[in-house]
């Protein structure tokens, strides 16, 4: 499941995800939407939404009080605008990073498991072998966790940071980064190739016929579910401890950075909608835990139902 989080944590890009139910009888499901102030006085305010870097369209409307509070935004707030990255650049610089010297093989940076389960997968999921051996095994993992995800009609363009940056190109909004795209690919081009290999084990495994280990992530985050949306993102952990430093990197430590970064937003005065991935928002370590350990106040907001 780590590789598919980390294509979704990192807005890098299993089975169909099933449609919501009828939520008519019930009521609108909760959101991962807070609204965050200062108590001691800061003038500002920011709305902060948990996102999904890509999604089935069938399931991209957003709920009526994430329209409101966007409404009431002077500016956006993402992880990185995918709208201002020159494709040409991005891949550039992907392949910089990604690819191994010419006199190297994705091969050779593999145990025998992996590498007998790379050869098996790639058959089944129709990926050219040529082109894979080119690849650290971070971007392997990557390209292969991205690629199952869009083969169960999950996409870019209906992720949630992709339509909130549309709205906020339309309306002339400004729309701040939190992150750097070179900052992300960083994030993997730093894993130790022990790291690396378990990355690609758990995208290989998890892009194997029959598992629908990503569907859970969708169906919490459609429920609304914080303590299941944690358990998806973090309950690996119990089982493989190995993975903690992973972990640390693509989800603590980022939030850290991130708080520190969001706090002093507050001060100018300003209201600001802050889309980031649902994984930084739930857990021990999340952003809402780290904004309310520096004094802030962090309100659930109530959904209103879901918008045409």
């Amino acid at each position: 499941m780590v590789a598919a989080l980390a294509a979704l944590a990192l807005g890098c890009a299993s089975t169909a995800s099933p449609r919501p139910e009828d939520a008519s009888a019930q009521g609108p499901a909760p959101i991962f939407l807070y609204e965050v102030s200062d108590p001691g006085g800061a003038p500002g305010r920011m709305f902060l939404l948990g996102s999904v870097h890509v999604q089935d369209p069938a399931n991209a409307r957003l709920d009526l009080a994430v329209d409101h509070a966007f409404d009431r935004a002077d500016e956006l707030v993402v992880e990185v605008n995918t709208a201002s990255i020159d494709a040409t650049e991005a891949q550039r610089m992907t392949l910089m990073t990604g690819l191994l010297p010419e006199e190297e093989t994705l091969d050779q940076h593999l145990s025998a498991e992996a590498r007998a389960l790379l050869h098996e997968r790639t058959q089944e999921l129709g990926l050219p072998m040529m082109v894979l051996q080119r690849m650290r095994p971070w971007l392997a993992a990557i390209t292969i966790a991205t690629l199952s995800l869009q083969r169960a009609g999950y996409q870019e363009d209906a992720g949630v940071d992709h339509i909130m940056i549309e709205r906020a190109s339309q309306q002339a909004k400004p729309i701040r980064e939190l992150e750097s795209f070179e900052e992300q690919l960083d994030l993997f081009a730093a894993l130790e190739p022990r790291l690396q290999e378990h990355l690609l084990l758990d995208a290989l495994y998890s892009s194997a016929p029959g598992q629908e280990q990503s569907d859970a992530i969708f169906e919490a985050y459609r429920a609304g579910d914080e303590v299941r949306a944690a358990e998806v993102f973090f309950g690996d952990l119990r089982d493989h401890p190995e993975l903690a430093p992973l972990y640390q990197r693509l989800f603590a430590a980022r939030n850290a950075t991130m708080v520190k970064r969001l706090r002093p937003m507050l001060d100018e005065g300003r209201t600001f909608f802050v889309t980031i991935g649902v994984g930084h928002l739930v857990g021990d370590d999340s952003v809402i835990a780290k904004l309310e350990a520096t004094g802030l106040r962090a309100r659930r907001v109530a959904p209103r139902g879901l918008g045409d």
